[in-house]
């Protein structure tokens, strides 16, 4: 069977019209016809049912439009790579990242990925870990970088920068400055926090759960870090966000770590790709740019813990 011929087939498939689709691929009907006809004729079957006005797939048309949506994405891919091979790193890279790892490191990786190869193209999707995992799997994005706490079936993990999510409030808010704070002294205060699909959130829910503690209110639900301290400043709620996002505008000048040891979430900052996969050249430069994004933050100045109330000493008389 001929790829184009897939290609004509797909489109008279999605559209049920021999014209729509020979619009979209800017050819004739007889040639779009004629495509579907050498298909049929070479596997002995009939793909489609003409008995009405759109044409509708039968039972062998549905097994084939199944396949050959993997069969026609793997050789765009596979073209895609051999054009990337043939023009050394001229490319186009789809990379996903997190919220978190986006305010983190994003700024970095473009400025000097750019700098360095000025021929890759980027096609940047920031979203959930969870979300951006499937994407990967599903072939839509090219490598993700996010954080995790655990394996994912079909994935290769690479660790490249530490990280701790903390409990986070208005500077303002009564609990700052205390030390070593147990969670029932949570409970008089709601939470702004992500979907509940999110790994950030089941892991803080687990550990309410293991002290028998009622599970944490979301008042707020959302995914935005960005809008986060807009969201808690001036009020009594409390959120989860990275250790490292403290460091950064705006949320350094009006929120606070607040001092939780038992909901204080180890993790790392990683590179994912498609286990056994391998990378384009385009690729493999943003995988290399990351590593040093990230080995730049690790030099840089370490990220503080809680700030504690300072003390008041008497003056001797």
């Amino acid at each position: 069977m001929d790829i184009r011929d897939l290609r004509y087939f797909q489109l008279v498939a999605r559209s049920g019209h021999i014209g729509k689709a020979a619009q979209g691929a800017h050819r004739s009907q007889p040639a779009i016809s004629k495509s579907i006809q050498r298909i049929e004729h070479e596997l002995g079957v009939t793909l489609f049912d003409r008995s009405r006005r759109k044409l509708e797939l039968t039972t062998v048309g549905r097994l084939l439009q199944d396949r050959c949506e993997t069969l026609l994405r793997d050789m765009d891919e596979l073209q895609r790579e051999v054009r990337a091979a043939a023009l050394g790193e001229v490319g186009h890279v789809r990379v996903g990242v997190s919220g978190m790892a986006a305010d983190i490191l994003l700024s970095q990786l473009t400025s000097s990925l750019l700098a360095q190869h000025p021929g890759i193209t980027l096609e940047v999707e920031v979203g959930m870990n969870d979300s951006l995992a499937q994407a990967l799997s599903a072939h839509a994005l090219d490598i993700v970088v996010a954080p995790a706490t655990h394996a994912i079936a079909g994935l290769d993990f690479e660790a490249v920068l530490p990280d701790q999510v903390v409990v986070v409030a208005d500077k303002a808010h009564p609990l700052v400055g205390k030390r070593t704070l147990k969670l029932p002294q949570l409970r008089p205060y709601k939470w702004v926090l992500p979907s509940r699909s999110s790994e950030s959130r089941r892991w803080l829910e687990t550990r309410f759960a293991e002290q028998r503690e009622p599970k944490p209110v979301a008042q707020i639900q959302s995914n935005s870090i960005s809008l986060t301290p807009r969201m808690i400043s001036g009020t009594h709620l409390l959120t989860h966000v990275s250790r490292r996002n403290l460091a950064m505008e705006p949320l350094a000048s009006i929120v606070r770590e607040i001092d939780v040891p038992a909901l204080t979430m180890p993790r790392d900052f990683g590179i994912l790709v498609r286990e056994g996969a391998s990378l384009s050249p385009a690729a493999e430069a943003v995988r290399s740019q990351v590593r040093a994004a990230c080995a730049q933050t690790l030099g840089a100045k370490p990220v503080a813990g809680p700030v504690p109330t300072p003390v008041r000493r008497r003056r001797s008389s």
